[in-house]
């Protein structure tokens, strides 16, 4: 085989892994749709930023991933009103009641990101190769992930025997496939929001940028400023459309 060739069949190849999860992404359309929807008269009240993303998430169904900062101006009581908006210019109003919050829209999902936190700080920038999990309960999709990045952001000390654990799921949970090459800590989370009944993924950062011992942002409960302990970082939560704001079980740590 040629180099040339070669290089094509490896592009090939990546295309393969990929697309396949883009078209579970998608509902790209169902999702502009939603977007697009006309609000003719729209007043949001919340206790903070998270839940007022939260409760629009929710009322409207838009797959969210919200990435937060914790801090005492984004925890005051929010109160936004709109006359004849679309749901994404009432998002963009939200997000633009704190500086330094950006809206976009990817791999089917809408995220709200705090640009103020480092990317090289930010554990859902991570890489994590190839990602798949066949035929799984969501939650287990989200046990491994938690895994593969704990042994990244919390290294655990080496001791003996293995590792405990338990998953806690709905009866008749539909099972899901991710696979996903290159992947990111994002695009995870993002594949499951958009292939399972969890919708919305949350990630409260602390106020203080003091890194972990490996340099990440050290993240909290989102009812809380309290970073988690060191060896239980990163910490991040799912919630299902329908919930109310903070009622969300997170996945076991």
């Amino acid at each position: 085989m040629s180099r040339k060739n070669l290089i094509l069949f490896r592009i090939a190849i990546k295309l393969f892994c990929i697309l396949p999860l883009s078209l579970c992404y998608g509902q790209a359309k169902d999702l502009d749709a939603s977007l697009a929807t006309p609000v003719h008269d729209y007043t949001l009240t919340a206790d903070g930023f998270a839940e007022g993303l939260l409760r629009i998430a929710n009322q409207f169904q838009i797959p969210m991933g919200i990435e937060w900062i914790s801090c005492q101006a984004t925890r005051t009581r929010l109160s936004v009103s709109r006359a004849d908006a679309t749901v994404k210019e009432i998002l963009q109003a939200v997000v633009e009641t704190q500086p330094g919050y950006q809206l976009k829209v990817s791999n089917g999902v809408v995220h709200v990101i705090a640009t103020t936190v480092s990317p090289n700080q930010n554990f859902s920038l991570l890489r994590l190769g190839l990602f798949e999990l066949h035929h799984g309960l969501p939650e287990m999709v989200q046990q491994k992930l938690r895994d593969v990045v704990r042994a990244v952001v919390a290294p655990p000390r080496q001791r003996p025997g293995g590792v405990a654990g338990s998953l806690i799921s709905n009866v008749g949970e539909p099972l899901i496939d991710v696979r996903i090459a290159d992947a990111t800590v994002e695009d995870v989370l993002d594949a499951i929001a958009s292939t399972s009944n969890w919708k919305i993924w949350v990630v409260t950062f602390t106020d203080s940028p003091a890194p972990t011992a490996t340099g990440f942002r050290r993240t909290a409960s989102l009812r809380d400023s309290f970073p988690v302990p060191d060896d239980q970082q990163p910490n991040w939560e799912s919630f299902r459309w329908a919930m109310p704001a903070y009622s969300g079980v997170p996945p076991p740590r």
